[in-house]
């Protein structure tokens, strides 16, 4: 069961590695995000952390898992959600972009 969890936060880090290059230009053009590879490289390290700590206290190896993939988890939906095209769009109060306000 410990190999199994150490596998996954391995593989599951890979692939925000992965994503990461991607957003940051690395691997490809056309897909450049750098608050996605950002994110992405949060997500990595938080699971690499989990992976070391496993490595380094085996009895630890479940809960480690389970904290560091909830935190991707949230994080992966708080990045899905805030790209959304259903998102609200960000507020601004700018004296350029006064159309919210009906005395303008």
């Amino acid at each position: 069961m410990v190999n199994r969890i150490r596998l996954f936060l391995g593989l599951e880090a890979a692939v925000f590695i992965a994503a990461a290059l991607i957003h940051f230009g690395v691997v490809m053009d056309g897909y450049n995000d750098q608050e996605a590879g950002t994110a992405e490289s949060v997500l990595a390290i938080v699971l690499l952390a989990g992976l070391l700590t496993s490595l380094l206290r085996p009895d630890w190896t479940r809960r480690a898992g389970i904290l560091v993939q909830g935190f991707a988890l949230v994080g992966t939906f708080v990045g899905l959600t805030s790209s959304s095209p259903l998102a609200p769009a960000p507020f601004s109060t700018s004296p350029s972009t006064s159309s919210w306000w009906p005395c303008s």
